[in-house]
């Protein structure tokens, strides 16, 4: 309530607010290359959504990817993916492996 010593002393302004959680959804949390030939790339796709931003753009950067080159992503680390409300992004894991052993990040 704001006062005054106005003739119309009492003036009120409506007040309200909504408090949001900004989720991401990951449609993997965990993925899998199996039997890649060396020399050969595989990829498989993670698809991000903004899943608590109704009126608001997510923008998820620098995506770390550290351990083995084998792996890369698209979009490229450091990069950013902006999801729309509601609405998935595709992070793309591609395996290319360089020698005939079991490779993990």
């Amino acid at each position: 309530m704001i006062t005054s010593n106005a003739a119309n002393a009492n003036l009120t302004v409506p007040l309200t607010g909504a408090g949001v959680k900004y989720a991401t959804v990951l449609s993997r949390t965990s993925l899998n290359f199996t039997d890649v030939p060396v020399g050969k790339e595989a990829t498989q796709d993670v698809l991000v959504t903004n899943a608590g931003a109704p009126n608001a753009n997510i923008t998820i950067s620098n995506f770390n990817l550290t351990g083995d080159s084998c792996f890369t992503l698209d979009p490229a680390s450091g990069t950013s993916l902006v999801l729309e409300p509601h609405k998935p992004g595709t992070l793309r894991v591609k395996f290319n492996p360089t020698s005939a052993t079991t490779n993990s990040v």
